[in-house]
């Protein structure tokens, strides 16, 4: 048997209408773009016999793909008082994540997140992608520039505080780890709004 090509084997250009007729969705992995209310973008992603493929309908069933905008995904910062603080859309759901969790955070210039965290178990990687902030870890604090990336251990307490132009920051976590439970334990910071 010939190697097989990670995404299958696309013989040329195929168009849409081409691509809708061979889509077969019962050997293909699918994928659906989140956010979308009636219909779900769906693409074939692998399968031996089939070309890369491009179909759009209503899917029901668990995809192999998701694509999100992360700015489309709600605000969660508002229904719980802090859209002063920053913003807070957090992606696992509307991705279909099963292994690990996404959140994004838009803390604004000098605004630190409104309460620390720890984990039980899961240990999180927090990317900063613009802006600056210092990441309080435990008793350690440590400045951040843009595409920093910091590993930290379920138990370490953790928080981001803002720099003057803002922060904005990816949070990984790895949630399969607690049976996808919340383990997080939230910690009130002194002079903090409170949490709800």
């Amino acid at each position: 048997m010939g190697r097989q090509q990670p995404f299958g084997r696309l013989n040329g250009p195929i168009s849409r209408s081409q691509s809708a007729k061979i889509l077969n969705l019962k050997s293909s992995a699918v994928f659906r773009r989140a956010g979308s209310s009636d219909e779900t973008t769906a693409f074939a992603a692998y399968s031996p016999s089939d070309a890369i493929t491009a179909y759009t309908g209503t899917l029901t069933s668990m995809s192999a793909f998701t694509v999100a905008n992360l700015a489309e995904i709600d605000d969660m910062a508002p229904k719980f008082g802090f859209e002063a603080i920053h913003e807070a859309r957090f992606a696992t759901k509307p991705l279909g994540c099963e292994q690990l969790g996404l959140a994004y955070y838009r803390i604004k210039p000098g605004k630190s997140q409104p309460f620390a965290h720890k984990h039980a178990e899961q240990e999180e990687v927090y990317v900063l992608l613009s802006g600056s902030a210092k990441v309080h870890l435990d008793d350690d604090v440590r400045d951040l520039k843009q595409l920093d990336a910091v590993r930290i251990s379920g138990e370490v307490v953790r928080w981001i505080e803002a720099g003057d132009d803002g922060a904005e920051v990816l949070a990984f976590g790895a949630p399969a780890l607690s049976n996808h439970e919340n383990d997080a334990e939230i910690i009130q910071l002194e002079g903090a709004p409170a949490t709800v």
